[in-house]
């Protein structure tokens, strides 16, 4: 939803880590959050997932965005939506990214860090198993934000060439070392 001036008007749940997860500290509307997220807050989270096949990961190329264009990321990505789960919106973002169809039960492997590109996004992220017979082909979305030509399962080989070439943006560069044990820096034998 935008206004007549297209500035987005989404409302974001202002967050701020702690010991346990994350507590809701107020609510914010889009256009108001880059300025004005105090030491400690995140004001937008972001939810991402990871398509997993056989060891290979399904990234998406991302085309001209501000934020590390022409670079990999994850499978499907986007800002949680104002009174979203998390689940809910990475359905939604798999869908509309992706055209694939998941369900809740599909999310796997939780995990959440802050944004190693952008210090207000917390990063909330699911990995899912894939299977085309189950939820559907993959076919990117063509609205400009996504290049459909990169979008296609790597292997983990194939994962530690596009880093040394520098196509790998900091926040999949986490997800790999930390969470799927994948060391980028090291070399293919």
């Amino acid at each position: 939803m935008s206004n007549s001036n297209h500035i987005i008007t989404y409302r974001f749940e202002r967050i701020r880590k702690n010991g346990n997860g994350h507590e809701i500290i107020g609510k914010r509307m889009y256009h108001e959050t880059g300025a004005t997220a105090r030491e400690g807050e995140f004001s937008h989270p972001v939810s991402y997932v990871m398509l997993r096949n056989d060891n290979r990961y399904l990234l998406q190329m991302r085309s001209d965005k501000v934020t590390n264009p022409h670079t990999f990321d994850f499978s499907s990505a986007g800002h949680v939506d104002y009174r979203e789960t998390l689940e809910e919106s990475a359905l939604r973002e798999g869908l509309e990214e992706l055209g694939i169809n998941l369900k809740k039960e599909d999310l796997k492997e939780f995990y959440f860090f802050p944004s190693k590109t952008n210090p207000k996004h917390l990063v909330f992220g699911f990995t899912v198993d894939y299977n085309e017979n189950i939820h559907g082909k993959v076919n990117p979305e063509k609205d400009g934000e996504v290049d459909p030509n990169g979008t296609e399962f790597y292997s983990k080989e194939k994962l530690k060439e596009l880093y040394q070439n520098g196509k790998i943006n900091p926040n999949l560069q986490h997800y790999f070392e930390e969470r799927a044990g994948i060391n980028l820096e090291a070399k293919n034998e």
